[in-house]
């Protein structure tokens, strides 16, 4: 019997002739076995390993976004920092300002603009707090989007073993 079935090219044995193991008994015709192949190994050469490619770029990217939402989370934080000192200090001044109108030493005006200097050092703060939320956020999402990239690597990466054992199977049938 035969792997394979396809159309006889030559014959080596006839029916009840005695053969050997490893004997040629027939030869099939190879081109359609040899397709298979050209096919298999250019699914392989083309949709896998060019996705497998992609998906590395892709890694990169979400490595580099990572890289960049870690940078920029420093430097929110550190603007976040700076805010908290100065909306400290402003209120430090403010305080001061009101013992001193209460004692007379100091005009209202310098109180108002004290106290309105720091309602908007305190709605600075709270815009650099929500800046770096959303710096958080971003972050997450890159390393979400790195998460999903590293996936469809391993997705490739699988895809391109699935069409290697494709080969090797239509490279059998060649054979």
């Amino acid at each position: 019997g035969s792997q394979v079935s396809g159309i006889i090219l030559a014959l080596f044995a006839d029916f009840n002739t005695k053969v050997t193991k490893g004997e040629l008994i027939a030869q099939i015709e190879p081109s359609p076995f040899q397709a298979k192949v050209n096919q298999a190994q250019a699914n392989l050469d083309a949709a896998a390993r060019a996705a497998v490619v992609n998906s590395q770029a892709v890694v990169q990217q979400a490595l580099a976004g990572i890289q960049a939402a870690n940078s920029a989370l420093a430097a929110a934080q550190a603007n976040v920092v700076k805010a908290e000192a100065i909306t400290e200090d402003d209120k430090v001044k403010v305080d001061r300002r009101v013992i001193m109108v209460k004692q007379g030493a100091d005009a209202r005006e310098d109180l108002e603009t004290a106290q309105t200097t720091y309602k908007s050092a305190v709605a600075d703060h709270n815009a650099l707090v929500a800046q770096q939320h959303a710096v958080e956020d971003n972050l997450k999402v890159a390393q979400a989007q790195l998460n999903v990239a590293n996936s469809v690597l391993a997705a490739n990466q699988s895809q391109v073993k699935q069409f290697a054992a494709a080969l090797q199977s239509c490279q059998i049938d060649l054979d």
